[in-house]
């Protein structure tokens, strides 16, 4: 569950940056990089916004600080958190964290070391900052040995200039200036969920750690768009999947409707199955997730004959197992006569069922009939569908005729791009738990107010 709220977080609060010095105490190491342009759209208020969160105090118009510039966000390679933001004055910051913080036995007694002012908020975060820049990094364990050695860290940090700090690196030049907020993150950073689909395109011998995302995200109307471009600081890799991507095409307006607005996640692509089957094989992530219908039927086989618009929706989970629902449009149905040698050769405890004309039911499990089944077959027009899709309280089989889909606005957004992959917040909520949800809505609603839909999308 901490990856989803680090998604979350992260997705949320990034932006390009300027090259001012203070950014240089971000570490090289970074694996996430998160930046809001305080001057841009909305995002000025948002930048207090996120402060006041984290310290737990309003008003913070005297606090030293210079919101004309950015506000990062990191993550580092060992899983510590960080935030820095531009000092105005070292002054008014000491002030406030003695007259709010220490006062309140929220923070302990400013100290010094190499140079530099620190303390310790709510005994787990820790505070370091200079004259040019405020650097707070955490969570750590109350009076631990490691709140000290985060401190040693955090005084080389401090101390770092830029060709040792985060501008050091190709991270920080891939921050997008397009958007008010932007990011890069390494997908090994993101919850598998998220990382999965976008790992779509790698090489096999490509690992989470060497695929990176940037991306600019907007929000409207509880609708946050993530627009990115994923890529590899690996020549050889990202050559991968600039040429897996130019296969992509455009995707049409067939399947958007077809995704309940209460479904947990759906993704969206169009291709030729043949050049995509490659793509799908290659990722680690979805062979796993289509492991147990591959040992009875030939999905190799079925993707293969695809020839346009895909999709696959994940509606919810039951007994802690993904409901998964595929749709695509088929060039071909030669794979059908291949359906009898199914039936025949099913592994022991399945079976596969007629339903109907090019109808069929696989029943992973013969001694609980219909607890884990895969429906699939050929509907009117050369239209695949797999598995079970939510409608009107069910999982009924075949193409879903969804009264409530995703709202016109949303699926608007999905129309055209290359890939799309949508999560709904109410999904996710009754998915991980009220109390995780809340700190995710903690970091969320400060910045962008209501967020019930995220989706990314394929620049």
């Amino acid at each position: 569950m901490r990856r989803y709220i680090i998604w979350i977080l992260f997705s949320v609060l990034l932006a390009s940056c300027a090259s001012d010095d203070y950014v240089d105490v971000i570490p090289g190491e970074s694996i996430a990089l998160l930046s809001i342009d305080c001057q841009q759209g909305e995002s000025t208020s948002s930048g207090t916004n996120v402060l006041q969160a984290l310290l737990g105090v309003e008003g913070l118009e005297d606090a030293g600080l210079d919101f004309s510039s950015k506000v990062y966000l990191f993550e580092t390679a060992d899983g510590t958190f960080g935030l820095c933001a531009k000092v105005d004055s070292k002054k008014a910051l000491t002030r406030l964290l003695e007259q709010h913080f220490v006062a309140s036995r929220r923070c302990q007694q400013l100290t010094e070391r190499k140079g530099y002012q620190f303390t310790v908020l709510d005994d787990s975060w820790l505070i370091g900052f200079s004259s040019d820049a405020l650097l707070v990094m955490g969570p750590t364990i109350k009076g631990s040995s490691e709140q000290a050695q985060l401190q040693q860290r955090m005084a080389k940090y401090l101390d770092a200039d830029e060709e040792t700090g985060i501008r050091s690196t190709g991270v920080f030049e891939r921050l997008g200036k397009d958007a008010p907020v932007c990011m890069v993150v390494q997908m090994d950073a993101l919850p598998e969920a998220a990382a999965l689909p976008l790992m779509i395109g790698a090489p096999k011998e490509a690992d989470a750690s060497q695929v990176w995302l940037s991306a600019a995200v907007t929000n409207a109307d509880g609708c946050l768009e993530i627009a990115g471009d994923v890529f590899s600081f690996n020549t050889k890799i990202d050559e991968a999947l600039k040429k897996s991507f130019q296969s992509f095409r455009p995707v049409s307006e067939k399947y958007v409707g077809k995704m309940w607005k209460g479904a947990l996640l759906g993704l969206f692509l169009n291709g030729d199955g043949k050049t995509l089957l490659p793509m799908l094989q290659a990722n680690k992530g979805l062979q796993a997730l289509l492991a147990g219908m591959n040992t009875a039927i030939d999905m190799d086989n079925i993707l293969r004959s695809v020839d346009g618009d895909i999709a696959a929706i994940i509606s919810g989970y039951e007994n802690d197992k993904p409901v998964v629902g595929l749709l695509a449009q088929l060039a071909h149905t030669d794979w059908l006569k291949d359906v009898d040698y199914w039936k025949r050769s099913c592994p022991a405890g399945t079976a596969i069922r007629d339903k109907g004309p090019q109808a069929f039911c696989l029943d992973l499990n013969v001694s609980a009939p219909g607890t884990d089944i895969f429906p699939f077959g050929v509907a009117d027009g050369l239209q695949f569908y797999g598995g079970r899709f939510h409608h009107d309280g069910g999982h009924p089989e075949g193409i879903p005729v969804v009264k409530e889909a995703l709202p016109s606005q949303i699926q608007s957004k999905i129309e055209g791009k290359k890939m799309a992959l949508v999560l709904t917040m109410a999904a996710l909520k009754s998915r991980i738990g009220a109390e995780t949800f809340k700190m995710i809505e903690s970091v969320v609603t400060p910045l962008f107010g209501d967020v019930m839909t995220i989706i990314y999308t394929m620049k």
